[in-house]
């Protein structure tokens, strides 16, 4: 378990990492336990969120692929690796979906940034039947 933590936390420091370049309006949302959530168009309109997001989805794929990659071969370099990346324990998956959000900041304490929408919904239930 501690192993897994480690690697989902890896994960989501490089996709931060990404994240923070705003590819194409892309905007990080939130991580929220292996959940890492990002939204195009919001706050501010781009002109093809669609695309945008679906070109962050592969480059989430890929930097995870990289991951693998470099604990693997880290692996077979002679090191003992207990990675779940090098293990092969973990996979990342992405879903899509697009039209109408809002979103907004929550509370006065422990703000947080929340999107809502059919859209924003889609794509957790897409994930849910994959």
């Amino acid at each position: 378990e501690a192993a897994a933590a480690a690697a989902v936390h890896e994960l989501a420091a490089r996709l931060d990492e990404l994240a923070a370049e705003r590819p194409g309006g892309v905007e990080k949302v939130k991580t929220s336990g292996a959940t890492y959530r990002v939204v195009a168009g919001l706050p501010e309109a781009v002109a093809a969120p669609a695309a945008a997001a679906c070109r962050f989805g592969r480059r989430m794929l890929a930097i995870a692929k990289e991951l693998r990659e470099e604990k693997t071969s880290e692996n077979d370099s002679g090191e003992h690796s207990q990675s779940a990346w090098a293990t092969g324990a973990l996979s990342l998956r992405v879903a899509v979906d697009f039209g109408p959000a809002c979103g907004g900041v929550l509370g006065t304490q422990w703000l947080s940034y929340e999107v809502y929408g059919d859209a924003y919904a889609g794509a957790d239930a897409a994930l849910d039947h994959t």
